[in-house]
């Protein structure tokens, strides 16, 4: 990567799963659609198709209860719909995984704790970033997405917690972040403009989109500028540290930003089975659009422009 002069390697430490959907096709009243997340569908998945031992344990009763009345409410193509949906969620393949692999893999890496898979992490990074340093590559794990555990699998990249676990185990600004809204943002408990105060030094790529969350835990991922993530306030968060990088005299003052995930909306509804679920063209354009935008009228504000 060094000698291509690429010195940001976004990466991830989620074992068997990457992000996690139920709904890749969720229509909003717009005419768009969007990716959604519900937990009562994941419950249903989890007891009634994956069928995993001992699932009912980490389920209260009134999500059993929920969970078992929506699998009975699908038609056996939704049914199909949502596996194939959860079972996206692989990285590295446009096809669902298969089931039987899903369950190989799954009795797996369920044996490993989130003490272990940390530890793993740890091993990883000791081992590695003396060479980034070297080479002036920069290392940017991305969080969890849901940041919280599904099927029992741990999760080391969701809380404040974690990301200072992660920074205090190898001290140095090549063991960073990329930070992204959508995914820290689905958990209410994540305050993400203390996340950018207090690891911004270490973020050397940012990922902004927007999630509409409700109370049950069910989340969509919204428009760019509307939702339950303060893009606003996020969008001010990272100028301020580009500012303080600029005053420090780093070379890496400008931080790479990207839109994250976009609605399917307009000609992309012709052409969806060309692109990843959450990569369409027109929905991302219109969200670095609207992120451009807002990082210009911030920056106008501050009297930056």
């Amino acid at each position: 990567m060094a000698k291509h002069n690429i010195n940001i390697i976004c990466y991830n430490f989620m074992p068997l799963i990457d992000w996690t959907r139920t709904n890749l096709d969720y229509q909003l009243p717009n005419g768009a659609s969007s990716l959604l997340y519900d937990p009562i569908a994941i419950a249903a998945f989890d007891l009634f198709i994956l069928k995993r031992d001992n699932a009912a344990e980490v389920y209260e009763d009134s999500v059993l209860r929920k969970a078992e009345a929506y699998f009975k409410s699908l038609s056996a193509q939704e049914k199909r719909a949502l596996e194939n949906a959860i079972l996206a969620g692989i990285p590295g393949s446009k096809e669902p995984i298969l089931m039987s692999v899903f369950k190989q893999n799954l009795a797996l890496v369920s044996q490993i704790s989130k003490n272990q898979l940390q530890e793993n992490l740890v091993y990883f990074l000791r081992a590695i970033l003396p060479e980034a340093e070297k080479l002036g590559i920069h290392m940017a794990i991305h969080p969890d997405d849901p940041p919280f555990s599904v099927f029992g699998i741990p999760r080391i990249t969701s809380t404040y917690e974690d990301l200072a676990f992660i920074r205090d185990c190898y001290p140095s600004l090549h063991n960073g972040f990329t930070f992204c809204s959508g995914s820290l943002g689905a958990s209410p408990d994540n305050d993400l403009v203390k996340i950018i105060e207090d690891f911004g030094e270490r973020i050397h790529f940012i990922h902004l989109r927007n999630i509409q969350l409700s109370v049950s835990g069910e989340f969509y991922e919204a428009e760019h500028l509307n939702g339950s993530v303060a893009i606003d306030d996020i969008m001010e968060a990272l100028i301020k540290e580009q500012l303080k990088r600029k005053g420090y005299g780093r070379t890496d003052a400008a931080i790479p930003l990207r839109p994250d995930h976009g609605h399917v909306l307009l000609d992309d509804k012709k052409r969806q089975s060309d692109f990843y679920p959450g990569y369409s063209l027109i929905g991302r354009a219109l969200g670095m659009a609207q992120l451009t935008g807002l990082e210009k009228g911030i920056r106008h504000q501050m009297k930056l422009v």
